[in-house]
């Protein structure tokens, strides 16, 4: 699963890089990627989160300003709307294809959605992005990895930033997750915590299958 971290400064997000994560960057913190695996989102919740409009120009500055620079993100966050149901999927709809070639799209689920909805136009698209209210994230997000990987494309969990919820979103079969919480609070050892806890968790998988294997044989 690859961890995405919200940019920040050059020394954090070299960092970021030296523990192999990616780096989020946003219409409102274009940073310099170079070097760097990252994404792309598109502002919408911080809009929501902080009651303003959302700014659409901003949005494409961003990614003209990032295709001049002949650097393409791992995927962009197609614009959506926070909790907005199907209108959110109107809005995604409707910018789909408006980025440069090469660029790959992922569609941003939210609440009131189901995946009856989207189902018809995974085409478009190059990957889902669980974003939502926090409940209705963790409530559906089962359900939306399954339909990303039973149609070939990958799966991501927004606002993931603590070992728990890396864990969790693994547990679930998450391809990515992003957060801002490692860089916000410094604390990039989380990140490690959580590789042990996965490697531990191997270990015990692995020796519990054997074990099982050497009650059976008998």
């Amino acid at each position: 699963m690859i961890i995405y971290i919200a940019a920040g400064s050059a020394a954090a997000n070299a960092q970021c890089r030296t523990l192999g994560c990616g780096i989020l960057i946003s219409p409102e913190n274009v940073r310099d990627v170079t070097g760097h695996r990252y994404i792309l989102d598109n502002g919408a919740f911080s809009a929501w989160l902080h009651h303003r409009e959302w700014d659409e120009a901003r949005f494409y500055r961003a990614v003209s300003r990032l295709d001049r620079a002949g650097s393409h993100p791992d995927f962009v966050v197609v614009p959506d709307m926070v909790a907005g149901g199907l209108e959110s999927l109107a809005v995604s709809l409707g910018h789909a294809d408006r980025f440069p070639a090469g660029w790959r799209r992922y569609l941003a689920v939210q609440d009131g959605m189901r995946c009856d909805d989207v189902l018809q136009y995974l085409g478009r698209f190059d990957g889902i992005f669980v974003g939502g209210t926090v409940v209705w994230k963790w409530r559906t997000a089962q359900a939306w990895i399954a339909l990303a990987h039973d149609a070939g494309i990958p799966a991501h969990i927004g606002r993931v930033g603590t070992v728990r919820n890396y864990l969790r979103a693994a547990a679930l079969g998450a391809d990515s997750v992003d957060g801002s919480s490692p860089m916000r609070h410094k604390d990039f050892g989380r990140i490690d915590r959580y590789r042990a806890l996965q490697a531990e968790q191997r270990q015990i998988d692995y020796r519990w299958k054997n074990l099982s294997a050497g009650i059976t044989g008998v």
